[in-house]
């Protein structure tokens, strides 16, 4: 998970450096980021069908290294085609990664999933805390090339830790499903079909349209504000610490509160918190409430994976496919959207708009709400 991490946080801080490097604009920044997801579609594609038939253990080992590798490759300077390339690839493979571990997760503390699966996004936002400050540090005594080669190195070295780990504690293959072409695709269609899949499926774009946002906008809007690249880059961590606080939180408290009452509550909060810090003048009240939004809004993701773990408890692999094809859908769109209005109008424009989606799931909340209460009582 800290590659994924690292593959998200550092260049969300380095957004800025890599356009000025490349004499991009905000726009052709946010295409650049946005090219991550066609890998992003290509896995989900394959996981939602294949993966629950192959070996998990192994895979998230090998997409680790290979993350870690793209990640030292964007430090390499190439010509700006072959770096669209490597932001594909590193889509895919941190792809595997992110849907791979929450489905080996469920699958292996069933019992106490909420927990685990909790425990494992907040891991996920402590590298992400920490990633930010130290590309600042790395960035101001060793340049672009120094950030990438020291934290992609780094996570090299947590996949390979990660492969001894796995060969002791997690058990067998984990395989789930046969490898049948024609079965894993009925598979799929019935796993879509479940009551309430479709509806977790949208609640997951709209939270991660606001996430992807929040991510590779917010160092960019504090640095440019003031003129500072420490507010960007610490503006940016505590967002992450916003939601690491929040995971440490509901990880205590899971199986206490309705899930979907944490997500609906807490993205509206959050919406209005976010709002708020685009208005106030001062810089450390908007570091703050972008603290605060996320600490509202920092569970949404690992509740979303938890709930379509649920529906389809069979197939987990499929069902974090499917969420995750979400996310994926949201960095192709909406990261562009909010950069170019950006340009056009000013990046407070783009980031009011990012608040909608928190605004516009809670529908599909209640109907989610809805479907696995009657599950519950049936």
């Amino acid at each position: 998970m800290l590659c994924v991490s690292f593959s998200m946080s550092v260049i969300g801080q380095m957004r800025d450096k890599i356009e000025d490097a490349y004499g991009l604009t905000a726009t052709q920044g946010g295409l650049l980021l946005s090219v991550q997801s066609i890998g992003g579609f290509a896995v989900t594609v394959i996981a939602m069908v294949f993966i629950d038939a192959f070996n998990k253990r192994k895979l998230i080992v090998a997409a680790g290294v290979l993350t870690s590798l793209l990640i030292m490759a964007i430090g390499i300077g190439q010509p700006l085609f072959p770096l669209f390339v490597v932001y594909v690839m590193l889509g895919f493979f941190a792809g595997i990664i992110k849907t791979l571990v929450n489905a080996v997760m469920y699958d292996t503390v069933l019992e106490n999933a909420e927990t685990h699966m909790t425990l494992l996004h907040l891991m996920f936002s402590l590298a992400s805390v920490i990633g930010p400050l130290a590309a600042y540090a790395l960035y101001i005594s060793t340049g672009i090339s120094g950030v990438f080669f020291i934290l992609g190195g780094v996570s090299m070295a947590c996949a390979l830790y990660a492969g001894f780990a796995f060969r002791k504690s997690l058990p067998g293959k984990m395989r789930q499903s046969s490898a049948n072409v024609r079965l894993r695709f009925s598979e799929l269609k019935n796993a879509a079909k479940k009551p309430g899949m479709a509806a977790i499926a949208t609640v997951s774009l709209l939270v991660s349209m606001w996430q992807v946002a929040a991510i590779y906008t917010t160092s960019s809007y504090l640095s440019q504000l003031r003129g500072n690249d420490s507010h960007g880059a610490t503006a940016l961590s505590v967002l992450f610490l916003g939601m690491m606080l929040a995971r440490g939180l509901f990880a205590k408290a899971a199986g206490r509160f309705s899930q979907i009452r944490v997500l609906a509550v807490g993205s509206a909060a959050g919406a209005a918190c976010w709002l708020a810090m685009l208005f106030v003048p001062d810089v450390t009240a908007k570091i703050v409430l972008i603290g605060v939004s996320a600490l509202m809004c920092g569970n949404n993701i690992p509740i979303t994976y938890m709930i379509g773990c649920k529906i389809a408890p069979e197939q987990t692999a499929t069902a974090s496919g499917i969420i995750s094809f979400g996310f994926y859908l949201a960095l192709f769109v909406f990261v562009p959207v909010v950069s170019a209005l950006g340009d056009a109008m000013g990046m407070q424009a783009g980031l009011i708009f990012a608040a909608l989606p928190l605004v516009a799931l809670i529908p599909f909340a209640v109907r989610v709400y809805r479907v696995m209460r009657r599950a519950d009582s049936a």
